[in-house]
């Protein structure tokens, strides 16, 4: 649904729901079925006629959807959340694998590695312009700050607050050509074919520092955050083995933790006044210990 059409919030509470809805992503075929195979075996196995109701309920909805025109055709947005996870992915793999000194450089000797890496280039310069896309058809990180920094503002009172909104949609905007390279890079050389340089990817992290403070600004205030956000290291670079050894692989996972760690960082430090707030539930994981305690009266032996 184009942002025009979507209900604009007018309380601090419908603030807050608009923002979980609007950077929710879509689910994709596969989860769907199993979330519908899933709700199926629930309801069946439901101790009482209101929980059954309840699941079939769920079941007709989920395929509704699944079988949707829109749906099938992908009229769809892709989420806030979804492209800037995306975009910082693509940059730690990059970043992972320009400041590794690996034993073997397979991008430089094989063709199709180096195909690949300039799909990722573009893809990388893409999405930032999603993200920052002020057309009215889309929905952006840009429009969602538009729709909720004022509320933000109001409730918690922050001076950061207005520095952001000035850096993506004010007189100070920095995502321009005049002041992004990033920026200006995909506007002259990818969108446009004006220029043939080489991208200095370095330039993307001065854009994504500012657009995951203000992701992080809106999911802090308007959620509990987002649970294990990235991939699993072995899963990014699988496929790769073919090419480095283990030590190599291992250079890799811990370059491109790194680049994670410093995104994890941006997000949690204000601005304006640079403090850090390890509190923050930003990014979350699930942890489990197991302990055993012997039963009261219990001897061991």
């Amino acid at each position: 649904m184009p942002i025009d059409q979507l209900e604009v919030p007018s309380t601090i509470d419908e603030a807050k729901e608009y923002a979980c809805n609007y950077a929710v992503r879509w689910l994709s075929e596969d989860e769907l079925l199993q979330r519908i195979e899933a709700a199926k075996i629930t309801g069946e196995t439901a101790p009482t006629d209101n929980l059954r109701d309840y699941w079939q309920t769920e079941v007709l909805k989920l395929r509704e959807l699944l079988d949707s025109k829109e749906y099938r055709e992908g009229d769809f947005h892709q989420s806030v959340d979804q492209l800037l996870f995306e975009l910082i992915e693509w940059r730690a793999m990059f970043y992972a694998i320009q400041q590794s000194e690996t034993s073997v450089d397979p991008f430089k000797q094989h063709v199709f590695l180096q195909q690949w890496s300039i799909g990722g280039v573009h893809t990388m310069y893409s999405i930032l312009a999603k993200l920052v896309d002020s057309n009215n058809k889309t929905r952006s990180l840009f429009h969602l700050w538009k729709r909720v920094s004022g509320f933000i503002e109001k409730e918690t009172g922050s001076e950061e607050v207005q520095f952001l909104s000035r850096q993506i949609a004010g007189k100070d905007r920095i995502f321009s050509n005049e002041k992004s390279e990033a920026i200006r890079f995909r506007n002259k050389v990818i969108a446009h074919n004006e220029k043939s340089h080489s991208a200095d990817l370095s330039n993307l992290d001065n854009d994504i520092q500012i657009l995951a403070r203000i992701w992080s600004v809106i999911t802090t205030w308007s959620s509990f955050g987002v649970i294990e956000p990235w991939r699993d290291a072995q899963t990014t670079f699988s496929g790769l083995n073919l090419f480095y050894g283990a030590a190599d692989l291992l250079l890799l996972q811990s370059k491109r933790q790194s680049y994670l760690n410093k995104v994890e960082t941006w997000c949690r430090t204000n601005v304006c006044t640079k403090t850090y707030d390890a509190r923050s539930p930003y990014f979350s994981s699930f942890s489990v210990t197991a302990s055993i305690t012997p039963n009261e009266g219990s001897t061991t032996q």
